[in-house]
């Protein structure tokens, strides 16, 4: 876990930095002093080597790769593939046969494993994908021909899902490519219409969303409706139900039914929310128009509403980290426009952290709390700061209190 953590804590440097990189001679006296015991070395070694441009360095790979496949430890394992992964085209021809027959050595049991020893062995040319695009091309065609076959939507989710997959990829990249938009769209949409959420469910809405021809609306509303969290695509099934109901603004003339099959005051928090993001996204609609329907919305939130307001804001955060601009994102787009009274919502999160419910598992109270502070460093202003100032030394959320205090003074300095 230290190694780890110093690997994603080394700031790329590049030409600033002032000491000289490492040089294999050193690199070989470390490795070849390596005992069963030196788990740590091994890994942080892993990681350094993972970052040469030197061939001569790189020939050193195989030597460690081997000493961390032999302890049969999963992490060293993965930190061994990793090594042999990164050093690609940085190896020279000799090195690279070597690796080349290495890897065709390795066995092993455990999936994860499995997994990165066939993305290494694709990385060096070893493996190719087994389908074909004229295969691929033959089935899409058919689930279109016939949208209602009985595992339609689970054949379209696989042929778009397998995009991602690298080792097999290429064919179905060709493939779907090549579809005429209408084509396209259809696939699509059979892979979302019904079904839990995967890891790419929010990729295709998005582009369904942004496509705004209403052959996706179907799709749309299933997911503004609907609001399961299977582990570990928690995040992405927020997120899918946010673009459901963002991609409805842009076909119907109000608010579809959101969240089906839920019935509390906690969904009912939601469902006000879902309303002013459907009426923010809604074409057409002049300022005064939004406000006008948003405004008994935000008289629910931050009412009777309010002990359940404050964690859907949370979950919104947390599906957003994926966006690019958080502008653009549904939390964004709400806190934007009526900052004011998201900051009464926040407010009464950290003066009533205990007392606040929600529809979803929410974890610990002090990932709440903090979640709460980084909201308010975009919308608090000077009647934050004391509130805030109550945290200052607590011993999880003082730093993070310090930091929203800064920021809402750098940002009220510059605004003055």
């Amino acid at each position: 876990m230290i190694t780890d953590a110093a690997r994603l804590a080394w700031a790329d440097l590049g030409q600033a930095s002032y000491h000289q990189p490492v040089g294999a001679p050193v690199l070989q006296r470390w490795i070849t002093s390596l005992d069963d015991t030196d788990v740590g070395l091994t890994v942080l070694l892993c990681y350094v080597l993972q970052r040469t441009d030197d061939p001569t360095a790189a020939a050193l790979a195989p030597a460690l790769f081997t000493r961390a496949w032999n302890t049969g430890a999963n992490q060293l394992r993965f930190a061994g593939l990793d090594l042999l992964t990164s050093i690609r085209t940085t190896a020279d021809e000799a090195t690279t046969a070597q690796i080349i027959e290495l890897l065709h050595s390795l066995h092993t049991d455990d999936v994860f494993v499995s997994t990165m020893l066939v993305e290494a062995l694709h990385r060096y040319g070893q493996i190719t994908s087994p389908y074909a695009v004229d295969e691929i091309t033959e089935e899409i065609t058919s689930l279109l021909t016939d949208l209602n076959q009985p595992d339609a939507h689970t054949r379209a989710q696989r042929i778009l899902e397998s995009q991602f997959e690298e080792v097999i990829a290429a064919p179905y990249v060709e493939a779907i490519d090549a579809l005429d938009p209408d084509a396209r769209r259809a696939l699509l949409v059979l892979a979302v219409r019904e079904g839990d959420v995967t890891l790419f469910t929010d990729v295709f809405l998005k582009e369904l969303v942004r496509d705004k021809h209403p052959d996706a609306l179907p799709a749309l509303q299933h997911w503004a409706s609907y609001l399961r969290v299977p582990y570990p695509f928690w995040r992405d099934a927020v997120n899918c139900h946010l673009l459901g109901i963002e991609g409805c603004a842009a076909h119907l003339p109000a608010p579809p039914p959101l969240l089906d099959g839920h019935q509390s005051t906690d969904a009912d928090a939601w469902r006000c929310y879902g309303h002013i993001l459907f009426w923010l996204t809604r074409p057409g609609l002049d300022p005064h128009e939004r406000d006008t329907r948003c405004a008994p919305l935000w008289g629910q939130l931050t009412g009777p509403l309010l002990d359940a307001a404050v964690d859907p804001l949370r979950q919104f955060q947390y599906a957003a980290m994926g966006t690019p601009d958080i502008r653009t994102s549904a939390l964004g787009r709400i806190v934007d426009a009526y900052p004011a009274q998201t900051r009464t919502v926040l407010h009464h999160g950290l003066h009533a952290l205990d007392q606040l419910t929600s529809l979803l598992p929410h974890g610990r109270p002090d990932d709440r709390a903090a979640i709460v502070m980084r909201l308010l460093a975009r919308v608090g202003d000077r009647s934050s700061l004391p509130l805030l100032a109550v945290y200052r030394d607590h011993p999880a959320l003082g730093s993070t209190a310090a930091d929203t205090i800064r920021h809402i003074n750098n940002r009220t300095i510059t605004n003055v």
